[in-house]
């Protein structure tokens, strides 16, 4: 038995022995299955290395971006944002390297300008600048970034366009 609350009342009713679910539901499930279990993956790498407070539709966000193709596809996060504040600390960056396959955080790191990105080992590195923002991924190995080339691609919303409408 299950109790259902509605605007007219609440009501107790019986489960069903069986859901028919049509091909298209069922992929549709899966794929989003696939990819919450993803972005949540990526939040709990990336999250706890953020100075801010995520605002209340970061989860929804970034597992809307990887709905489509049911996680597989990472770049689909590059230009995510965590949080829809203006807030801005310039000069740091994020990393981050998982490896997807096995479903490890293989380093995280946080770099200012002047510093080299090294975090080896295998796997996707995701780069955050200072305002939450996924600059890039990597997929293959490069042993080496210079932090200072992201440190410039902080974007703001213009003027004209309100900053919530942004992902």
């Amino acid at each position: 038995m299950i109790g259902v609350k509605r605007k007219t009342g609440s009501y107790i009713r019986c489960i069903p022995e069986k859901v028919c679910q049509s091909p298209g539901t069922k992929r549709a499930a899966q794929r989003f299955g696939m990819a919450s279990s993803i972005a949540a993956f990526i939040r709990k790498a990336i999250v706890p290395l953020l100075d801010f407070t995520c605002d209340g539709g970061h989860v929804n966000r970034l597992t809307k971006r990887l709905i489509p193709s049911g996680g597989q596809d990472i770049k689909a996060i590059k230009g995510y944002r965590f949080t829809n504040n203006k807030y801005t600390e310039e000069g740091k960056i994020i990393a981050v390297r998982i490896d997807f396959s096995t479903r490890k955080i293989i380093g995280t790191g946080i770099f200012t300008a002047d510093e080299k990105i090294c975090i080896p080992g295998i796997g996707t590195l995701i780069i955050i600048n200072g305002a939450g923002e996924i600059i890039d991924i990597q997929e293959e190995e490069i042993p080496v970034l210079n932090a200072s080339r992201y440190i410039a691609q902080i974007t703001m919303p213009s003027k004209n366009t309100p900053f919530t409408q942004r992902e």
